[in-house]
């Protein structure tokens, strides 16, 4: 079941989901608000938590590119959430050390080289997403 979007841009009238809605605009920047958002929109504090964590994730965190980016890919691509894939592959494949090569070995089912950091992460995560702990 999919829930209708909010409208773009929605009209709160409550300041504190005024100040939400705010909040995800400038992360957004000029690209504007996404469809994520606006289904999140519904429960503003629901989007303003997913607001926050995400941002820090994306901008707060000393990890490198190439691992977040791995990090958001695997399981985008193992659930099949293709939105997100979609908008994470290129910022992966923008990310120092990283190229099509070992895009490839992302998109594999069942991975097999263990070689870099990056693709160590990869197997990790292969294994959490299929056999939770």
């Amino acid at each position: 079941m999919r829930i209708p979007y909010v409208s773009n841009p929605p009209d709160f009238t409550d300041e504190d989901d005024k100040a939400v809605l705010e909040r995800v605009q400038a992360r957004r920047g000029d690209k504007g608000l996404i469809p994520l958002d606006l289904a999140l929109l519904h429960a503003p504090k629901v989007a303003d938590g997913w607001n926050s964590l995400l941002g820090a994730i994306r901008t707060r965190t000393s990890l490198p590119d190439a691992i977040r980016e791995i990090a958001i890919c695997r399981p985008a691509l193992i659930n099949q959430a293709w939105f997100e894939w979609k908008s994470h592959v290129p910022l992966l494949l923008k990310a120092e050390g990283f190229n099509q090569a070992k895009l490839d070995i992302v998109k594999q089912l069942h991975p097999t080289s263990q070689g870099e950091v990056c693709q160590t992460l990869l197997l990790s995560l292969f294994s959490i997403a299929r056999n939770p702990p």
